[in-house]
């Protein structure tokens, strides 16, 4: 059964689309004895679930976009990293970001092979002769962010800030950044206490407490969080 590539955790969390998913196969079935291929293959169908639920901060349920053989990984508004032109769908969301950040952005991308060891197969936009500025939210043995300032260097890029919300700083997390050339700083927030990770002289902490205390005030007083974190009117 398909539903073999799905992680243990996450079978129990789809188990009332049991019925759907069971006839989502059945139709795979049909369409393979008449040979009419379909898109993404049925080993990525419900890749998006192959990860362990535990894992999984955000989940984007839709349709894989792409219908081009060879482009749908089963993963929502992703491609696989030889895949060239990029979807201009794809290309249309880095177009966002940067007409958003006023800067042009790049992304990595990511394979985790364990908690400790990531694969960066590809970088997806310009960044040679740039300096670069490298955003994750949370760096904990430090493996992603190695990773990702090694391919930088191999496309061109110059010197990189490291910009973190969480800095865990575990197992051999300082040691690789101290031994990796070309970080001019290390920028993260005081979320978590940082005590060891002072060893890294390029290290700035900015404190949350004033974020904190602000949306605090607004919630008690009615008035609008989202408006801290974006210009952009919302309602409701």
């Amino acid at each position: 059964m398909w539903t073999d590539q799905v992680s243990p955790d996450w079978s129990e969390a789809l188990r009332p689309a049991a019925a759907a998913l069971a006839r989502a196969e059945a139709f795979c079935d049909e369409e393979e004895a008449a040979d009419r291929p379909y898109l993404p293959e049925r080993a990525r169908v419900l890749r998006a679930f192959s990860r362990p639920l535990a894992d999984v901060r955000v989940l984007l349920v839709g349709q894989d976009p792409y219908p081009t053989a060879g482009h749908p990984v089963g993963l929502a508004f992703s491609a696989a990293p030889d895949v060239r032109p990029i979807p201009r769908s794809l290309r249309n969301v880095y177009v966002e970001l940067e007409a958003d950040l006023g800067v042009p952005v790049a992304a990595g991308s990511k394979r985790r092979l364990t908690d400790d060891t990531v694969v960066i197969d590809s970088i997806v936009g310009d960044v040679a002769g740039k300096d670069v500025i490298v955003l994750d939210d949370e760096i904990a043995t430090a493996g992603s962010i190695v990773e990702l300032l090694r391919v930088l260097r191999q496309a061109g890029a110059g010197p990189a800030s490291v910009v973190c919300t969480h800095g865990l700083f575990t197992g051999r997390a300082i040691e690789r950044l101290l031994h990796e050339p070309g970080i001019t700083q290390i920028v993260t927030t005081d979320t978590v206490p940082q005590t060891g990770s002072r060893e890294l002289p390029n290290l700035v902490v900015r404190s949350v407490a004033p974020l904190f205390a602000e949306t605090i005030h607004r919630i008690h007083h009615g008035e609008s969080v989202s408006s801290l974190f974006s210009d952009v009117e919302t309602y409701g």
